[in-house]
């Protein structure tokens, strides 16, 4: 028998933790809040972010990498 195909999404998503005071910032750059850390612990210290913009992400001058 042959074992069922399991079907794949390739992804060249960047996500990134920012800080609650910093998501303007990201966001003017591309960036995008996916939402998935509300009502979650996490999500009283940051939300997670994934770059929605054209090309190589955009990340802020003063952000380590």
């Amino acid at each position: 028998m042959k074992a069922p195909e399991i079907a794949s999404a390739r992804t060249n998503s960047v996500f990134k933790y920012v800080r609650h005071h910093d998501v303007e910032r990201w966001a003017a750059l591309g960036w995008r809040d996916t939402g998935a850390l509300r009502g979650t612990h996490h999500g009283e210290y940051s939300q997670l972010m994934e770059w929605s913009g054209e090309g190589e992400p955009v990340f802020p001058p003063e952000t380590m990498r």
